[in-house]
């Protein structure tokens, strides 16, 4: 699975990245437009795995989108990211789904929102995650396991709220990180994050 472009822990590699990645504030992005599909349809392909941050957000093809906490406000970056696809609006294929989650239309990442206009933390802004009208998305966790090719290791960040890559580790870049893990630079935290498995194409 990817194993040179994906944080799965803390090497001295991945601690130096991550110091050099968060030196500048980041900026305010402009309204980007939400995600679109057929309210019909209970797929949505187009979400992209941030190799800086190590997020999930709406990249639907573009080469960088967003705003990202790991690029100093600039664009979240794909590399060679899957293609990933996501279950909204009660849609679910899974064993066992969670529902919730929700695209910010600043920062253009995945979150969990469970619903409130306004939660976590934006790395667009510096205050909370907007859904705008975002589909409710739900995600498969533990032995539940979508169709297609089910990726896991993706954790629920109890600092920001989003979605990111750690393989059950602190990893990636949070854009409000937990002073106590300061020793690890601005990291994602999963605390006792459900391990979900996340369904890609290509």
């Amino acid at each position: 699975m990817e194993e040179t472009r994906i944080t799965r822990g803390l090497d001295r590699r991945a601690l130096l990245r991550i110091g050099v990645l968060t030196g500048a504030g980041v900026v305010v992005a402009g309204a980007v437009a939400a995600p679109r599909n057929a309210r019909a349809a209970s797929l949505q392909p187009g979400w992209d795995h941030c190799t800086l941050c190590q997020g999930m957000y709406y990249g639907n093809g573009q080469n960088t989108a967003g705003v990202c906490p790991g690029n100093n406000g600039g664009k979240h970056n794909p590399g060679t990211s899957h293609n990933y696809t996501l279950e909204f609006n009660g849609g679910s294929s899974n064993g066992n789904p969670q529902s919730g989650w929700d695209h910010c239309i600043n920062c253009q990442g995945l979150y969990y929102g469970n619903g409130r206009n306004f939660a976590g933390v934006c790395p667009a802004n510096g205050g909370t995650h907007n859904r705008g009208t975002s589909f409710n998305y739900a995600l498969a966790h533990g032995g539940g396991s979508p169709s297609g090719n089910p990726q896991s290791g993706w954790n629920h960040c109890i600092q920001c709220q989003g979605l990111y890559y750690g393989n059950d580790n602190i990893a990636g870049v949070c854009p409000k990180p937990d002073p106590s893990l300061r020793l690890f630079g601005p990291v994602h935290s999963p605390g006792t994050s459900f391990d979900y498995n996340i369904q890609w194409t290509t």
